[in-house]
Parts: C-alpha cells; sequence; structure tokens
C-alpha cells in the first residue's frame, strides 16, 4: 500500500493509518519534496515522476494507492499511466479534479477498471465536497465516503474511520483478486 500525502505535507501524517495497515499488508510512505513555487505554477509531473521511480526503484509489481489532496492526483495519474499496476485507489478530498487535464484523467481512470474509493471531509475548506460528488459521477468504479464533521485531512482527523473504510476497501479488492 502506497500512501501519498498533500502538498508540502509530509508522511509523518499518515503515523495513525501506518500502524494500522502495516499489520495487514507492505506500507510505503513517502515524504515527497515540498514545492517551493506559486501553487498555480504547480508542476505535477514531478510527483508523478518521483513516484513512479520509486516504485520501479522498490520493485512493486501491484499496488494500492492512497492518496490526499495532492497525492490523490498524483495517484490517478499512476492510474493513468500505469493501470495494469493498481489494484485500488483512494481519493481522499483528492486535488487535480479542477485541472485543465480533468476530463481525459478521469476518463482514463474510468476506463481502468481499477476500484476507487472517495473519502471526502464535508467541512474541506480546501476543496469542497462537491469535488468529491464530481469525482463520485465520472468514475464507474468508484463508492463515495462523505464524512461529518471532517475537513480536508480525514486520515489524520478521523484515522479510525478512516483506518476501516479503507480496511473494508481493502478486503473487497483481495477478494476480487482472488477471483
Amino acid at each position: 500500500m502506497l500512501l501519498l500525502h498533500g502538498l508540502n505535507a509530509h508522511s509523518g501524517t499518515w503515523r495513525d493509518n501506518i500502524a494500522f495497515f502495516s499489520k495487514e499488508t507492505r506500507v510505503i510512505a513517502p515524504s515527497l519534496p515540498p514545492w517551493r513555487g506559486s501553487i498555480k505554477d504547480l508542476d505535477i509531473s514531478q510527483y508523478v515522476r518521483y513516484t513512479e521511480e520509486l516504485v520501479a526503484k522498490l520493485g512493486l509489481r501491484r499496488i494500492v494507492i492512497a492518496g490526499n489532496s495532492m497525492g490523490g492526483w498524483v495517484g490517478m495519474r499512476i492510474v493513468a499511466n500505469h493501470p495494469e499496476i493498481v489494484e485500488g485507489l483512494i481519493l481522499e478530498d483528492s486535488a487535480g479534479v479542477s485541472s485543465p487535464e480533468k476530463n481525459e484523467l478521469l476518463s482514463k481512470v474510468d476506463n481502468s477498471g481499477v476500484p476507487v474509493l472517495i473519502i471526502w471531509g464535508e467541512d474541506d475548506k480546501v476543496i469542497p465536497v462537491d469535488a468529491g460528488r464530481y469525482l463520485h459521477s465520472r468514475i464507474k468504479t468508484s463508492s463515495l465516503v462523505v464524512l461529518k464533521s471532517t475537513g480536508h485531512v480525514p486520515h489524520w482527523e478521523r484515522a479510525d474511520e478512516f483506518n476501516v473504510l479503507v480496511s473494508d476497501f481493502l478486503k473487497k479488492v483481495r477478494e476480487n483478486r482472488s477471483r
């Protein structure tokens, strides 16, 4: 399982999740490099390339990606580029929904057949919950869970609930794999 944090965050935000998921699967949570420029100039392809190189160096052949905010955007790009290695995708208050490439990207994720769990904080002030509903409407293999009284980082704000939701999703992904 590959856990990808949001812009200018770090892998430590996943500490309450890593311990939980490590009981059942190998967990990799890299700290992606910080972005020092303007948010308008963010080059997501750098983060995609960095993550793809990490996956290749580690020899990972099948992964589940969980991405918060920018990490979700990176996860969608990896599904679009390499659907054969992604068994499941968890999009948590994901960025990339309003990017110029969104229609093509969402089409590729949708056509990949990769199961997608979308988790969104109802009170997200960074990327409103309507973005999560939009993602859900565009990806037929998705399910959407909106967490009440939760902001932009459900895996941090509501770790126990997040962990249970993702654990249930992982069980379904494994069941599909064994068929």
